[in-house]
């Protein structure tokens, strides 16, 4: 009976490599930026693995039940971390969205840190099933099943006993998130909340805008909203020479080459890591203005000195005066 039998094309797919992992898009989805191709970026899905979908609530979609855990395990799980990629199969974009390129799904692995080698990777579909944040997609009737295939099913039967995550009784939190970004009305009536405890506050970055422009959300207020780095101007980052985020600008080619180093620089650094925030003043399009701490390299960096330390920017006077940290911003521009 299988004589006649062809297996579906898989379609063109990388080769095995590994690299770090800059964003979880959605619970069976991440951006891993490969160890060996400049800083070109690579979207990959888990294999036979599907998570409720995230949504966008700007459009009025909102996330199914369980998406924001699954998105959360995932962030929490591998940002920043180094992992493994074997892809396996990919399919082409559904009809109507042709101009987007093939979706790509493979088996992620979590490599064990360098202090500790003779640990086993870790699975990250399997990780996200065994919790019960997505389940087991079987393959089509014309293709193969993913190398893990059976360690996922056993997974999925696991969190089942188990009662993990959706086969539990525990209903999923609603997490709706007041979005004032973009909105300089909504920013000001925020704003006096906001400056509550001198204007400290713990946050997530959620969006790289630029080499010094954020968009962060903060917990403590259940909002996003922009974040602009004081102390330090950044040439706007962009694929043509002289456009900036409003418009024509006087950014010349290597001013915008800068730009892109210093806005790759925070997406690799930044990006849906747990940072603090010290708020200073808003601008008149409502986005905050202070200083950025985030763990980069090991340590809490003042991310302004790190901007400058890296040759990516200037120091801006007119805030920097401005700053409790003026003396730490003038030393990293003399450097």
């Amino acid at each position: 009976m299988w004589q006649s039998w062809v297996p579906r094309d898989m379609g063109d797919v990388p080769a095995p490599y590994e690299g770090v992992v800059i964003e979880a898009v959605s619970g069976d989805t991440i951006v891993v930026e490969p160890d060996k191709e400049g800083g070109v970026e690579r979207r990959i899905s888990f294999s036979n693995v599907r998570a409720p979908r995230i949504g966008n609530p700007r459009r009025g979609d909102e996330p199914a039940p369980w998406a924001h855990e699954a998105k959360e395990h995932i962030r929490k799980l591998l940002i920043g971390k180094r992992v493994r990629v074997i892809s396996e199969y990919s399919r082409k974009a559904a009809e109507g969205m042709e101009h987007l390129p093939p979706r790509v799904y493979g088996a992620v692995l979590l490599l064990p840190p360098a202090h500790a080698r003779g640990r086993k990777p870790v699975n990250v579909g399997v990780s996200v099933v065994t919790n019960g944040l997505a389940e087991v997609v079987r393959p089509y009737k014309d293709e193969l099943p993913g190398d893990f295939f059976d360690d996922l099913m056993e997974a999925e039967e696991n969190s089942k006993r188990n009662k993990k995550g959706k086969h539990g009784k525990r209903t999923a939190g609603v997490h709706r998130v007041t979005d004032v970004s973009g909105n300089a009305q909504r920013a000001r009536e925020f704003y006096p909340f906001l400056q509550r405890g001198s204007g400290k506050h713990s946050a997530q970055v959620s969006f790289v805008m630029s080499g010094s422009r954020v968009k962060l959300f903060i917990p403590s207020e259940n909002c996003s909203v922009v974040f602009i780095v004081s102390g330090v101007r950044v040439p706007f980052a962009g694929s043509a020479p002289g456009r900036g985020p409003s418009g024509p600008s006087n950014t010349s080619t290597a001013e915008t080459a800068i730009g892109n180093e210093a806005k790759h620089f925070l997406r690799r650094s930044l990006l849906q890591r747990d940072v603090s925030i010290e708020i200073e003043t808003m601008d008149q399009k409502g986005s905050l203005v202070g200083t950025l701490f985030a763990d980069i390299e090991g340590k809490k960096t003042n991310v302004a000195v790190a901007l400058l330390e890296r040759g990516f920017g200037k120091v801006f006077e007119f805030s920097a005066d401005r700053s409790p940290y003026r003396n730490a911003l003038m030393s990293a521009g003399e450097a």
